[in-house]
């Protein structure tokens, strides 16, 4: 953010360099909102400080390093400053330090699938694919099969739908919470249509939030971020 076109081509030169190490790096557009682990911001005019915090807030739940380039003061969401002229010893030295997604993330979130539509299931797990952090999905195909597979593994948050053959949404929402630590798990049910006596319904099984099928992309993010952002804030309070 804040870069000349210049400055944008010395960069990507930089980059090009450090192709031939073990660890690499390559400039990209944020433009779409993709998703970075390092982000640079060079001007610290107003302008920019409201586009690199607004930038932030959309991947609550991704760690992305900011680092300022130039001999301007760091801003309160930067960690890291580079000074002096772009040169790729210089340049390395400060990103190499740097712990990136892919590094920290040992331990990705668990997340489990319950819905008998094997479309639906690869709809979610795409949409689970383009998340800002790293995610390890599993799948049920009904009620009682989700409840095995929460009782032999320990999941961050669940997508589950309502209907299906065997017992329904509610009534396996209702047996997890039952389930110890299961308490404060996120479960998303996922529902063809709403309405005020589902949702009380929902609410009442413990459900933590609906998702409507079928979603857009747009809001199948948002609604992913503020669950993740919500699960991690929960373990750091642990």
């Amino acid at each position: 953010m804040g870069f000349s076109v210049p400055e944008q081509a010395r960069l990507e030169q930089i980059f090009a360099v450090s192709q031939k190490h073990e660890r690499f790096y390559e400039f990209t557009s944020i433009a779409e909102n993709t998703p970075v682990d390092i982000l640079l911001v060079k001007q610290q005019n107003e302008n920019v400080l409201k586009q690199q915090k607004a930038y932030l807030a959309h991947y609550p739940a991704k760690t992305i390093a900011v680092v300022v380039v130039g001999a301007v003061a760091a801003n309160e969401q930067a960690a890291y400053q580079l000074k002096g002229v772009l040169i790729p010893s210089r340049v390395f030295a400060v990103l190499d330090t740097i712990k990136v997604t892919s590094e920290i993330a040992a331990n990705p979130f668990a997340v489990l699938v319950v819905d008998d539509s094997t479309m639906m299931q690869k709809t979610i797990h795409l949409e689970l694919q383009r998340a800002s952090v790293p995610l390890e999905v599993d799948f049920a195909e009904s009620g009682e099969e989700g409840l095995e597979k929460v009782k032999q593994k320990k999941y961050d948050f669940i997508f589950l739908d309502v209907m299906m053959p065997g017992i329904d949404g509610f009534e396996t929402c209702t047996k997890i919470r039952q389930l110890a630590g299961m308490s404060k798990t996120p479960i998303i049910m996922l529902t063809s249509k709403t309405s005020a006596m589902d949702e009380v319904k929902g609410l009442m099984a413990g459900c933590t939030t609906y998702l409507t099928k079928p979603f857009a992309h747009d809001d199948f993010q948002k609604m992913l971020e503020r669950i993740m952002y919500w699960v991690t804030e929960f373990n750091n309070e642990k």
